[in-house]
């Protein structure tokens, strides 16, 4: 029940919150894109701080580009 309160009137406040700002949605975009990129960014940090997964992650790109560019595998 919390759960379903809570959605909807997220909902709602969002949607009146839209209705009184004119031009919110043009700043909403860059932010929510701004967060997706800071995410993206610490997950493929993470990923590349430990030597073994980043030798592992460049020797698979390797092998994906050189299938697409060079048309050959690696391995």
């Amino acid at each position: 029940l919390g759960g379903l309160l809570w959605g909807g009137g997220m909902s709602l406040l969002g949607f009146m919150i839209g209705n009184r700002i004119p031009g919110l949605d043009h700043y909403l975009e860059k932010a929510i894109l701004a967060v997706m990129l800071i995410s993206i960014l610490a997950a493929i940090g993470h990923l590349l701080k430990d030597p073994k997964t980043r030798n592992l992650l460049t020797a698979k790109l390797k092998n994906i580009f050189s299938k697409i560019f060079l048309n050959k595998r690696i391995d």
